[in-house]
């Protein structure tokens, strides 16, 4: 990273304050701060995306374990390797590096050429055979990655016991998540592990349903029992929780749906107090889809889900709600560099608590187009994101107001747009993760979208 960027930023947009900037235009310092401001980057890593997320304030970042996907052999072989040198890409630039483990997914045992476990074949947790052989498998993969930060195992999603005869039960989880920590303690004594209880649902068949409002009402149940747990969350194991009370559409529009809002979102200031109490460092707000038009089954609003879309204010309200109730971490869920303004807005507000939607659009619009196009993009993205599916897709109750802006329509977002002069690749002054050409190039292609 050139942190020369970030001083020449300054000089050429003295509007905006960069981030990660030594100078002496500091920030107040909020009233909480993330210890971890971190990004799930799934397995999407290279040197330019590294830069982007260093110089924006990522200090950590959680791969997916796929092994699963693989056939035991050359082609698993491979896959750690290709693994074990992205962690070490990562920790190059001073980015701590976690790595995900799934549950109970069946290890891909067919021809080399096919996977034909997709996106992960759930076995029943009950099989002790299977289950010794999937621990079996992640400690390998563990050992040949012993030299990352930390790790972390997924509930669900894949994982769980949906679709099988099995009725299920918290405990194939938390025995998974002991013996797994046993391994770290074991291969890598010096990272450390949490519990990420993303999707804990699907461990009980009558919750496993995400189109049920039952789903998201015993998230919170089982999350407050796991938290209730002795000698469980505590100094070696930390906690990750989604916190879907708080932002996902489809959890909030059923609530809104079956009037069954849980008397407490999960998780609350006292849930968190319970975690620190209990001596663990880490608690994280594990939020996944956020910085996305779409998730996973639900386009809800509108269909414009491929090009460049922007959710800052949305951002801003979940970030400043885990700061409010003290978590110790936050981490941004996986996305693609059409949505790099969304990330970086995440980590910027995860950084500043004194910041503002428009502020952060601002900043980023200044990477991108040179200082007398700086306002004028800024109103763009804002009369974007007054489109933007996220909003739409919300409940009318849990909808914030849409910015006010002085484009009327798409067509005067359009001139506005063909009289900026974007900046060249010589003339950047930030660690972009694609050309200012290219990002802008979708940014026009998305105007144009609300001309039809």
């Amino acid at each position: 990273m050139k942190l020369s960027h970030l001083a020449l930023a300054l000089a050429l947009a003295s509007v905006i304050t960069p981030a990660l900037t030594s100078c002496e235009k500091k920030p107040a310092k909020p009233t909480h701060t993330f210890d971890t401001v971190g990004y799930y980057a799934f397995q999407n890593i290279d040197h330019r995306s590294l830069k982007f997320w260093r110089a924006s304030g990522i200090d950590t970042i959680e791969l997916l374990d796929i092994g699963w996907y693989f056939k035991p052999g050359a082609p698993l072989d491979n896959y750690r390797e290709r693994m074990r040198q992205q962690i070490s890409l990562a920790k190059g630039y001073g980015i701590k590096v976690y790595v995900i483990f799934l549950t109970n997914l069946e290890q891909h045992m067919g021809p080399e050429d096919i996977t034909s476990n997709g996106s992960g074949t759930v076995f029943d947790p009950a099989d002790e055979a299977k289950m010794a052989e999937r621990l079996g498998h992640i400690e390998a993969n563990l050992q040949a990655w012993s030299h990352a930060d930390g790790f972390s195992l997924f509930a669900g999603d894949p994982g769980g016991v949906g679709g099988l005869r099995n009725q299920g039960s918290l405990d194939y989880y938390t025995d998974m998540v002991l013996k797994v920590h046993a391994m770290v303690k074991k291969h890598a004594p010096q990272a450390e592990f949490n519990a990420n209880i993303w999707a804990v649902s699907q461990f009980i068949q009558k919750t496993a349903d995400p189109f049920n409002v039952n789903f998201w009402l015993s998230e919170g149940t089982l999350g407050r029992q796991i938290l209730a747990m002795e000698n469980f969350i505590g100094p070696e194991i930390g906690i990750e929780i989604p916190g879907h009370d708080y932002y996902r559409a489809l959890a909030l529009r059923l609530y809104y749906k079956t009037g069954k809002k849980p008397e407490s979102y999960f998780p609350n200031a006292q849930d968190v107090a319970l975690a620190k109490q209990n001596g663990t460092t880490r608690v994280w707000a594990f939020s996944h889809f956020l910085l996305d038009e779409l998730d996973d089954g639900d386009s809800a609003g509108s269909s414009r889900t491929e090009l460049p879309n922007f959710n800052t204010r949305y951002i801003k309200k979940y970030i400043d709600t885990m700061r409010s109730i003290e978590m110790t971490g936050a981490i941004a869920g996986n996305s693609t560099t059409n949505n790099a303004v969304n990330l970086y807005a995440f980590a910027r507000f995860a950084h500043d608590a004194t910041l503002s939607p428009e502020d952060v659009l601002r900043e980023y619009a200044s990477y991108l187009v040179t200082e007398d196009g700086v306002d004028k993009l800024t109103e763009i993205f804002k009369f974007l994101e007054n489109d933007a599916n996220w909003h739409q897709k919300l409940p009318e109750e849990e909808r914030i107001p849409l910015f006010e802006t002085s484009l009327k329509d798409a067509q005067a977002a359009l001139d506005a747009f063909d009289s900026l002069t974007v900046r060249t690749t010589k003339e950047l002054i930030y660690d972009l993760p694609e050309s200012p050409r290219a990002f802008m190039t979708k940014v026009r292609q998305r105007i144009e979208m609300m001309l039809k």
